[in-house]
């Protein structure tokens, strides 16, 4: 059952365990493929795990980047606007109070901008800007095939693992996905994916 686009709600360790990897991994390859050991099962959940908390993270602040730009471009219209007072106000025909209080504004203005240029933005909804926006499956099948590459080659260094239509790697990604984002792709659906991501 999937739930949207969101992910499923799971434990601050995340959904992966060497339980149920195993599981996955009987499910999805062949009778003459070894899983990997059970300190290499542990690692991969590891690593599974951190692709899931990564897209959680960025899904939690979809947007981020766009609101700093937002932002940035807010400052520079008001840059912008401070600057042309600041000018027209020095004209003779304002009374001195008038202009005193343009001035003072202008300062605060300035104040507050400093402000920002030397504040240290360290909230998690500053961070995500800093990271790519994974929106859905797409973004993060490429790195979960790799980490199958990876693991597998442990116990089947002679195995090169492509992204056959429905090939190990593949249902593993079909298998691991929903676990991450809540969605349910094909097996076809994620090899063609991969095999497009190669190129």
């Amino acid at each position: 059952m999937t739930n949207g686009s969101r992910p499923f709600p799971f434990p601050p360790g995340g959904p992966f365990t060497c339980v149920n990897l195993t599981e996955i991994l009987e499910r999805v390859l062949t009778k003459r493929q070894l899983p990997p050991s059970r300190r290499g099962i542990e690692q991969w959940a590891f690593i599974l795990n951190d692709i899931a908390g990564v897209f959680r993270f960025s899904r939690k602040f979809a947007g981020a980047e766009e609101k700093a730009d937002r932002v940035s471009r807010a400052l520079e219209t008001l840059s912008d606007f401070f600057e042309e007072r600041r000018g027209v106000c020095c004209d003779s025909r304002y009374p001195a109070d008038v202009v005193e209080s343009e001035r003072a504004l202008y300062d605060r203005f300035w104040a507050f901008f400093d402000a920002m240029a030397h504040h240290s933005f360290e909230l998690d909804m500053d961070a995500v800007v800093l990271m790519p926006e994974y929106e859905s499956w797409h973004d993060i099948a490429v790195a979960v095939a790799s980490s199958f590459r990876l693991a597998m080659a442990e116990k089947n260094p002679h195995d090169r693992f492509g992204f056959s239509n429905d090939g190990p790697v593949a249902r593993f990604v079909a298998e691991v996905v929903p676990m991450i984002t809540g969605e349910t792709p094909r097996v076809e659906t994620v090899a063609q994916h991969l095999k497009r991501a190669r190129r």
